[in-house]
């Protein structure tokens, strides 16, 4: 028996897929009470629920159906509705990382043998520890670091596109996501785990439409990106990696995710700079929020959201985009949607924004079970239940 590693969520770090290998290929259907795994988080240790247990040829997911190829690796699913399947867990102010720490043979499940009767696997007392982990989409960027021209060193990861760089004769775009603050640190991981932020960019599917680079800085504990020397390194940073990578500088686009150290500055700092602004419960200066006004933004925020006041965040800041000139089109997006309903509904808002002639969105989360909330001047009100 080799030795096993897990696999994480396609999207987002977690810990729902242990594998083992074998040299030879297991031909016999396996139970799922034959493995317990545990996993340990803050030091304390606790069962995970195993779902699914099968063969594969790869070491990966079966999304195929029906499952258990014959093969040489042991896939264990675990289920991601269990309290510690995380990868992630937020305390004192930051997302911490975790681990399953061990898997275990069960003793009360029979002898495994290959097709032709030979023994290969009995039920042993022995724990098998967790050796590494492998996460699709994530283990795609590369774990950097830039040191600015003030001797200040910044922890980045950067996603490269596949594309052939002639498919784009003026380069690709450049996303900058900027965490929030759970996310500070220096593992150089978290910023691109916690969340979906930064991976939905890189997912296949966007990249065969549309490839572009990807950048996700990680500022340490004790700052933040108001911080004027983080602010100063991040501008240098974007500067380099445009004029180190085949960029379209006219095509950078920023985005913000939430936390209480997030601030609308960069763009209006650097009018111009930036292609466009994907805001995620936004807080800032509304008096220099007009600086913005010709800069395409989506903005986006939870209505009952603890942490950044919905009211003085994003609603004040795209009150004071309107207010300066830009024609902000406003909608909801209901919490009870599914994915594809919600997708439709942002390419509705979309389309009214092209037909208005607007560059600006504004699209709110309501509560669940509140019908609708305030969006500001000529909200159009969505049902939500």
């Amino acid at each position: 028996m080799g030795g096993v590693r897990s696999t994480g969520n396609p999207s987002v770090e977690d810990m729902t897929s242990p594998r083992l290998c074998w040299p030879v290929r297991i031909e016999r259907d396996i139970p799922t009470s034959a493995f317990t795994v545990a996993a340990t988080i803050n030091n304390l240790t606790a069962n995970r629920t195993v779902v699914d247990v099968y063969t594969n040829n790869a070491p990966e997911l079966d999304r195929r159906g029906p499952r258990g190829t014959p093969g040489r690796y042991l896939i264990i699913e675990l289920s991601p509705d269990d309290p510690d399947a995380g990868a992630l867990v937020f305390s004192g102010g930051i997302n911490n990382r975790s681990r399953w720490s061990a898997l275990t043979r069960s003793h009360r499940t029979p002898t495994w043998s290959t097709t032709g009767g030979r023994v290969r696997l009995r039920p042993l007392p022995f724990a098998i520890s967790n050796q590494g982990v492998i996460n699709p989409i994530v283990d795609d960027f590369l774990s950097l670091s830039y040191t600015d021209s003030a001797g200040r060193r910044m922890n980045l990861r950067l996603f490269q596109p596949q594309a052939r760089v002639e498919r784009r004769r003026d380069g690709f775009p450049l996303v900058v996501f900027l965490h929030g603050g759970g996310e500070r640190g220096a593992n150089n991981i978290t910023q691109i785990t916690a969340n979906q932020g930064a991976v939905a960019f890189v997912k296949p599917e966007r990249q065969d439409s549309d490839p572009s680079y990807v950048l996700a800085p990680q500022v340490p504990v004790g700052s933040s990106w108001t911080t004027p020397a983080i602010q100063a390194a991040l501008l240098e940073l974007i500067d380099q990696v445009a004029s180190s990578f085949p960029i379209d500088e006219d095509r950078l686009s920023h985005g913000t995710v939430p936390r209480r150290d997030r601030r609308l500055r960069h763009p209006s700092q650097v009018p111009g700079r930036f292609a466009g602004a994907l805001l995620i419960a936004a807080k800032g200066d509304p008096s220099r929020t007009p600086l913005m006004r010709d800069v395409p933004v989506w903005a986006t925020h939870s209505i009952d959201d603890p942490v950044v006041d919905y009211t003085t965040g994003t609603l004040a800041l795209m009150n004071a985009l309107d207010a300066a000139g830009a024609l902000v089109t406003r909608g909801q997006r209901p919490g009870n949607l599914s994915e594809r309903a919600a997708e439709a509904e942002a390419l509705r808002l979309w389309a009214q924004a092209e037909a208005n002639g607007s560059h600006t969105l504004f699209r709110p989360t309501p509560p669940p079970r509140h019908r609708s909330a305030p969006t500001g001047p000529g909200c159009r009100r969505i049902s939500t239940t």
